[in-house]
């Protein structure tokens, strides 16, 4: 169980520099990079869920405040009963999420 404590506050501290240089890039007018791969919805910390388009820092806020509520996503669709997530958002991010799979992320300029 500590081993998942720590892959976790490890995700979300990468999350979080991850985010930093976006920030970052834009302000300093670098270009701007996208990104391609999947989320894991389960393990993932707020500072990445928010990559997810339609995702404001509230509303992946309250994915992680579900899944500690209500243990783990067994769905993607399940996503729908956190506040926040409506049909529109759920379309958008349906191709960047997983309930199962690692995290991985690619950037590419």
């Amino acid at each position: 169980m500590e081993g998942n404590v720590m892959k976790t506050k490890i995700l979300g501290i990468l999350g979080c520099i991850v985010i930093a240089c976006f920030l970052a890039g834009g302000l300093c007018g670098a270009q701007e990079w996208e990104w391609q791969g999947q989320i894991n919805i389960n393990s993932a910390m707020e500072a990445t869920l928010e990559l997810l388009p339609g995702v404001d820092l509230e509303t992946a806020l309250n994915i992680v405040a579900f899944r500690e509520s209500n243990g783990p996503f067994s769905t993607i669709d399940d996503l729908k009963k956190v506040k926040g997530v409506d049909e529109d958002v759920m379309e958008r991010i349906r191709p960047y999420v997983s309930t199962d799979k690692e995290t991985q992320l690619e950037y590419r300029q």
